[in-house]
């Protein structure tokens, strides 16, 4: 099992998890309004001052074309985003197939995506 790095491990991911975790419990939970979560903003390089953190590359994916979540508007946004920022990149996975669902991507999808990924970081010359 992936240990979080908040817990001597090596999975930033499950440390970010946990902490939208804990805020939630700690916190928003707590507001007499209620909340809704709409966006995570990241903000690179101030906590180190590394200033090489500031540039690191952002990879993410876009939707399945036969996604019940897909969203033009998203869609448009991480490609504008990817055309004004060179540090932004787009992986398709528009052609790649999913479950029943509609939503989550079936066994050859994820597969396919996972690969798309690395090779992003392998053209990217991050990959290790």
């Amino acid at each position: 099992m992936t240990t979080s790095a908040g817990k001597g491990g090596k999975s930033l991911l499950k440390a970010l998890t946990e902490q939208i975790d804990a805020c939630i419990d700690q916190q928003l939970s707590h507001l007499p309004q209620g909340y809704e979560i709409r966006a995570l903003l990241w903000h690179q390089g101030e906590k180190t001052g590394n200033t090489r953190y500031a540039t690191l590359p952002i990879v993410c994916g876009n939707f399945a074309k036969n996604s019940r979540q897909g969203s033009a508007k998203v869609a448009a946004a991480l490609s504008q985003l990817a055309q004004e920022d060179r540090n932004f990149h787009v992986v398709d996975a528009n052609d790649l197939t999913l479950q029943r669902d509609q939503l989550h991507f079936d066994a050859k999808g994820a597969e396919m995506l996972g690969r798309r990924f690395y090779e992003k970081l392998v053209e990217l010359h991050i990959e290790k």
